[in-house]
Formats: C-alpha cells, sequence, structure tokens
C-alpha cells in the first residue's frame, strides 16, 4: 500500500470519527431536531456563528485562498437555512466541516492534544493562515496613479505560512511566540459543553481540490435558486431573501465574527463581544420572515447598527446599500440613523474646499482640506517664509488634510519622522485574539530644504480624524509645533471594508497608539490649548499672546 493511500486512508478514518464523536454531543437528535424560538435553538444558533468564524479564518484549506466574501457567505448561509428549517446542529454541519475542516471533531468537553503526523509528512509541508490585519482598504484609483507606494500597496492580506521549528519573529528578532504546530489539536468553546477541537496546522493533502470546489458551486447555485424562488425582479428578490431569519442570522454572525477575531481596539473598547453574541442574535431578528417591504429595510439597517454599537470606532460606518452577488441597490433612508453616512477619502474629495491660504497680521493661515495633493499649492510660500515676511504659520486641520501633506511636514523637521511606532498591524493566527502579535514597519517623513524656522501652530477639532489624527501624533510627538482647539476624533488607523450582501461595512483596521506608546483611541490629540474658535480671528488673538512670551 503506497503512502498516498494509507494517507487517504487515515483521514476518511478520521473523518468517520468525527461525525461519531459528533453524533454523541450534547445535541437534540435527529428524530426531535431543536424547533425555532426554543433555547435550545438559540444555543445552536450561537454555537454555529462560532464555528463559521473559526472555519472561515483559520482552517488551513488551501483551495480557499482565492474565495472571496461572497462564496463564505453563501455557504454559512446554507448552515444557517438547513438549521432553521429544523435540521440538526450536527446535520447542518457535516457537509461543510467535512469539507472545510475534515480533521476536526465536536465534543461535549474540551479535547486539546497532540496528534502523531502523518507517515513520511515532514512537519515543514504542514501550513496555517497568518492573518495580517483584515478587509480591504478602497485606495481611490486616481490615488494609485499619483502615489507609487500605493500602486501595489496591499496592506491587509492572509497568507499559508509553511512551519518551521525555528521560525523567528520577524518584528522582535527573538524565538517565536506561540504559533500554531502540526501535531497539535487545539480545542474552542463553541457553545454550552460544545468545543469544536480543529488542527490549525495541516497539509494541503488534508483537503480534497475537488470537493472545496463542489462545496462553493454548491452553495452558489443554492444562493441563485433561492433569489429566484422570490421574483423575476431584483428588487423583489432582494426583499424575499432579506425577509429568511436564515440570511440575517449569516449577515450578523458575519459581522460579529470580524469583530471578535480581528478588531483591533477590542481591550480598548472593553468589548464583552462574546457574552454580547445572544443578545445580538436576538436584536437582529426584528422582523417576521416572509417578503419584506421597502419600509423593512430601514428597521433590519437600524438593528444591525444596535447590534454594532458596542464598537466604539470612529471609523465605523454601516453602508446603506445592499449587494447580493450581481449588483448594487442604494437606499437612503429618512431620518437620522445611528451610524454614520457612507463616507471615505475619496468621497469626501467632491465636497472639499479648495485649498488656500490667507494672512491675519503678518501670520500665514494654509488650509490643506482634502484633495490629492496641497503641496504644490504650499510651495509658493516657502520663499516667503524663507524671506520673513511672516511671523508664524497656523495649519488649519479641522478638515481632512490633503493626502500629500507629509510633504509640508517634511519641512518642520531636520531629522527623519519615523511613523513605525504610531501604527501596528495585528498578526493573528488563532482565533479569538489569542497570542496576538504586532507588527510595525518603518516609514519615514524625511526632512526637506529649506526647512520652516518658525513658531508653527495646528487648529483642530472633532471633525480632525484618521491622516488628521496622524499628523497631529507626528506633530505632537516629535514637538513640531503647537496644537491649539478641541480634542480629536479618537480613532486612527487604515479604515478597511468588509463587502456583504447587505449593508458592507468599515472599520479601524491597525492599532494606532501616540509615539510614546500611550493609549490614543477614544482619546484623541489633546491639544496644548484647549480652545473653542469657529473663527480665524480668535486664533490669531491667542497666538499673538504667545508669540509675546517667545
Amino acid at each position: 500500500m503506497t503512502r498516498r493511500k494509507q494517507h487517504y486512508i487515515n483521514t476518511t478514518l478520521a473523518a468517520a470519527l468525527s461525525v461519531l464523536i459528533f453524533s454523541g454531543a450534547c445535541f437534540q437528535s435527529a428524530a426531535s431536531p431543536a424547533t425555532n424560538g426554543t433555547e435550545a435553538h438559540k444555543s445552536d444558533l450561537q454555537a454555529l456563528t462560532r464555528i463559521t468564524g473559526i472555519v472561515r479564518y483559520y482552517s488551513p484549506d488551501p483551495y480557499t485562498a482565492g474565495w472571496d466574501s461572497f462564496d463564505w457567505f453563501f455557504i454559512e448561509y446554507r448552515c444557517f437555512k438547513a438549521l432553521e428549517q429544523g435540521m440538526p446542529l450536527e446535520e447542518a454541519l457535516q457537509p461543510y466541516l467535512g469539507v472545510l475542516a475534515p480533521n476536526s471533531t465536536l465534543t461535549r468537553y474540551p479535547q486539546p492534544g497532540t496528534r502523531p503526523l502523518a507517515d513520511g509528512v515532514p512537519a515543514e509541508q504542514y501550513r496555517y493562515w497568518l492573518h495580517h490585519g483584515s478587509g480591504e482598504v478602497q485606495i481611490p484609483s486616481y490615488a494609485r496613479i499619483l502615489y507609487k507606494e500605493l500602486r501595489d500597496y496591499r496592506p491587509f492580506y492572509r497568507e499559508l505560512v509553511q512551519y518551521s521549528a525555528a521560525r523567528k519573529d520577524s518584528a522582535a528578532g527573538e524565538a517565536t511566540a506561540e504559533l500554531p504546530r502540526p501535531d497539535s489539536v487545539y480545542s474552542f468553546r463553541v457553545g454550552d459543553s460544545l468545543w469544536l477541537n480543529l488542527p490549525l496546522a495541516e497539509t494541503n493533502s488534508a483537503f480534497s481540490k475537488k470537493a472545496t470546489a463542489s462545496l462553493q458551486k454548491t452553495a452558489r447555485r443554492h444562493w441563485m435558486q433561492t433569489l429566484r424562488s422570490y421574483g423575476g425582479g431584483k428588487r423583489e428578490q432582494l426583499f424575499g431573501i432579506m425577509g429568511e431569519r436564515a440570511f440575517r442570522m449569516t449577515d450578523i454572525a458575519a459581522r460579529w465574527n470580524i469583530v471578535q477575531h480581528f478588531y483591533p481596539y477590542h481591550e480598548e473598547d472593553s468589548l464583552r463581544w462574546e457574552s454580547r453574541l445572544p443578545e445580538i442574535l436576538e436584536a437582529v431578528d426584528t422582523l417576521k420572515n416572509g417578503m419584506l417591504t421597502r419600509e423593512d429595510i430601514p428597521v433590519y439597517h437600524n438593528a444591525v447598527v444596535r447590534a454594532m454599537s458596542p464598537v466604539h470606532d470612529a471609523h465605523l460606518t454601516i453602508s446603506q446599500s445592499l449587494n447580493p452577488g450581481y449588483g448594487i441597490i442604494s437606499f437612503y433612508f429618512g431620518g437620522k440613523t445611528a451610524t454614520k453616512p457612507d463616507s471615505t477619502a475619496a468621497d469626501m474629495t467632491d465636497n472639499a474646499t479648495e485649498v488656500w491660504a490667507r494672512t491675519i497680521d503678518s501670520i500665514l493661515i494654509f488650509n490643506p482640506s482634502l484633495n490629492a495633493e496641497c503641496y504644490g499649492e504650499f510651495l509658493p510660500y516657502l520663499a516667503s517664509i524663507h524671506s520673513g515676511k511672516y511671523r508664524a504659520v497656523l495649519f488649519d486641520l479641522r478638515e481632512y488634510p490633503a493626502l500629500d501633506f507629509d510633504r509640508v511636514l517634511s519641512h518642520l523637521t531636520g531629522t527623519p519622522l519615523n511613523t513605525a511606532p504610531l501604527f501596528h498591524t495585528p498578526l493573528s493566527c488563532f482565533p479569538d485574539r489569542m497570542h496576538l502579535r504586532w507588527d510595525s514597519r518603518d516609514d519615514f517623513v524625511q526632512p526637506a530644504a529649506p526647512r520652516i524656522d518658525l513658531p508653527v501652530y495646528f487648529l483642530c477639532g472633532p471633525e480632525t480624524m484618521s491622516w488628521g489624527e496622524t499628523v497631529l501624533m507626528l506633530v505632537k510627538g516629535y514637538r513640531l509645533g503647537t496644537v491649539i482647539g478641541t480634542p480629536t476624533a479618537r480613532t486612527n488607523g487604515d479604515a478597511t471594508t468588509f463587502i456583504l450582501p447587505a449593508f458592507p461595512f468599515g472599520m479601524t483596521a491597525i492599532k494606532a497608539v501616540n509615539l510614546d506608546g500611550s493609549r490614543h483611541h477614544g482619546i484623541g490629540v489633546q491639544p496644548d490649548i484647549m480652545t473653542e474658535t469657529d473663527d480665524y480671528e480668535e486664533a490669531v488673538n491667542i497666538i499673538e499672546d504667545l508669540l509675546q512670551t517667545l
């Protein structure tokens, strides 16, 4: 018997054993499935939510590498729909786990431990998923054209990493922190007296390329058949499928898992996300099953907003559009909702005022409001500054500054400004943020001549956020000037997007801290001089007083 055949038999026996253990766990029997609304059914929904997140992100099936969020959503929707139709949890999960996590088991008690490696297969052939953040950064096409460094920018991605006992932590240069081992089985609590026991490192041969592709194809076909069953028009199909409780549970489960596994400010927000799962699932079930109406859509949207409200993130935006895989339909709701309107740096350029400057009492006021570039507008003033025309410079950062404002900053320093201490990308290879590591990469603002040798001031307020806060964090950390105004928006870091069939959302994907390592999230940049001002005259008066003390 060849080793390949022996390995196939071992894998098949392991899968069969999984089913045996699975059916012996604490489930309703096939003859008496949990019914909707019962405590057992609610427990099954919570277990399915946790399992889909762990398997989606951490079971190392190499044949899912090219899947997008819709592929996963369609497969998970089939599981939730089967559960809603009365199928016992173990039956709903058998095809899912059998393909995507074939060596996993579900048991009454946690069963972590070690397992023998496949005969003749070295440890180096085992691989695990390593996530560099999560989501997708929406970089405007014009930014990719204008800035060479953004053309191939891929800040958040996942990769199958080959196991190596001698692997080093690239950030620390020391012995590696906890990483998935090929001989280990890890236990994750997924329900009351229910654990998923899963190897996080596997060989390619543990998975079937054919079965994985078939699962994807079947799920997509099932999705499209369900859509068509609600009528020929896209609107009717949307209203029909959103009327399914199974759809809404799949949708909220996807959101819950993203925050649970990847939100970088989980600790800062004091999220008890795990304990909130039961109430979140119940909160989104605000509509009865059946064809929705246009008035029902904002009801569900508001339920999603409420469910995600514990995430105190200034970047959190929940779209008002639906895109079930064949096009986008947008809904503009009347009245106010509990979320910010859709907005990105790219969107805001359309509404931005022109970059402009003015002078009051020999003080240059420069407003680098959001455009692709402001440096070209600022260059003519450098010669005047150098010739002594002005007594001070005030930069107004109360709007989102232009993307190249760092080139203006380069004239305020004689040494490179390193942004690495500010930003930390989470490196995740375990569920629930276990053994989370952080990656920081050097990125310098290089000094440029002529250097501005005048007192420099920066005006800020609650609308100063993200890139504007980055500027001010450098200003404060490197003492490039004096900050005047009120605290900023309190959240920084790349804003990332998660595509879902209904109401895609965005949130912060990396952690930002001050240069000294102190907390920024939820606190923001604190001005050196606290004042609320609506006009430049008041700011100039403050600067006049400060100049007299120099």
